[in-house]
């Protein structure tokens, strides 16, 4: 029975055990046969009616009978064989589902460890960089070289100031009010890094109309002597009124002000007032310009850089020495003060338009030497 049923089944298409139908339907036909000639032996007129007639019906019938319950084996083989074949798929499929589970959460559990750690150590190190950059801004006021020197160059690597045509990339220069009095003159503060000519230092420098003054800074030199400096040159060049106005003190607080602003919103800190564009100067306390236009607090950008124009003509492409396309308001917004108002608007205009055709493009002076071409006002 075993060999007949190996042979009367196959696998299928989709894996699961086939029976073939005429091995069945041949079980069948001869089980039926056979039970109907032994019924016919037994109460029918036959060759085989006689003493052994019994004995022949009853081997029949019973062959007969072996047969039809052959095939119903070989059909019910079918089921029970597709049942186990389907359990023992469901508990392969169920170990490697769990084992590839197994094996994706150690993997994936590693690996997201590994990444949460590293995005740990990368907000770390951006969030004490950031740090590190606010408190060289605050550190201003210490009044040392070193302070100076670290919240300059701190900015300027992150391009929170401005670099100016004619300078060196690594150069960092920002200019602030030297004072509150309307006297009091604009000091562009300037950190050379050292070079082959020159040692680094920072300079102190003041550009008039009279003509410029410098007070040069080192870091073995007191910054008492650098002011003494800068403040006996404009006395030299007839800028009295701006040499007693000059304050060492009001530099260095609004130098820690505008840096600490523009760092600020540079990095996108909260509590940043700024666009976070370049600032290349402080106006007056709450008021900057940018490469964005001029800027105030509460009021964000109150005067756009393209409002400004330009020295190119429209069409043309090229440059030329008369302002095109500048569209400035006569009056300022409502709660601006007008005076500082006209004043940013003038401080603005050099840093925004540039060099008007027929002017040199100012080349960096060297340090601790005074700059020969003020910049364009």
């Amino acid at each position: 029975m075993r060999k007949d049923s190996d042979a009367a089944r196959q696998l299928g298409a989709d894996g699961k055990t086939e029976v073939r139908l005429i091995p069945i339907l041949l079980f069948v036909a001869l089980g039926g046969l056979c039970i109907f000639i032994g019924g016919s032996i037994a109460y029918q007129g036959t060759a085989l009616r006689g003493d052994h007639a019994s004995f022949w019906s009853g081997l029949l019938v019973n062959v007969g009978t072996s047969l039809l319950l052959a095939a119903a084996l070989v059909w019910f083989e079918r089921v029970v064989i597709n049942e186990v074949q389907k359990s023992n798929q469901a508990a392969v499929d169920s170990a490697a589902t769990s084992a590839a589970r197994a094996v994706e959460d150690r993997v994936g559990g590693r690996l997201n460890e590994r990444l949460d750690e590293l995005d740990r150590r990368l907000e770390a190190a951006t969030t004490d960089a950031a740090n590190a950059r606010m408190r060289a801004a605050s550190d201003v006021g210490d009044l040392t070289f070193e302070s100076m020197k670290r919240a300059l160059s701190q900015a300027r690597a992150i391009n929170a100031i401005a670099s100016r045509p004619g300078y060196a990339s690594d150069v960092a220069t920002i200019i602030v009010p030297a004072g509150d009095h309307r006297d009091a003159p604009q000091v562009q503060v300037i950190y050379y890094p050292p070079s082959n000519e020159y040692g680094e230092v920072i300079d102190f420098d003041v550009h008039t109309a009279s003509g410029s003054a410098r007070g040069t800074w080192t870091a073995d030199r007191p910054v008492a002597d650098a002011f003494a400096e800068l403040s006996q040159e404009l006395v030299t060049i007839g800028e009295r009124s701006a040499a007693h106005a000059l304050s060492a003190e009001a530099v260095f607080r609004n130098v820690g002000s505008v840096l600490f602003d523009a760092v600020a919103g540079r990095q996108g800190d909260d509590s940043s007032w700024t666009q976070g564009e370049p600032v290349f100067e402080m106006v007056a306390e709450g008021w900057i310009v940018s490469t964005a236009g001029i800027e105030v607090r509460d009021h964000g950008v109150v005067l756009e850089a393209s409002q400004f124009g330009s020295y190119g003509r429209p069409g043309y492409g090229s440059q030329s020495n008369r302002v095109h396309g500048e569209n400035i308001p006569t009056a300022p917004p409502s709660g601006l003060d007008v005076g500082i108002w006209e004043r940013a608007i003038k401080q603005a205009r050099p840093h925004i338009l540039g060099v008007p055709l027929g002017f040199p493009v100012p080349e960096m002076p060297p340090p601790g030497r005074g700059s020969s071409t003020p910049p364009h006002r």
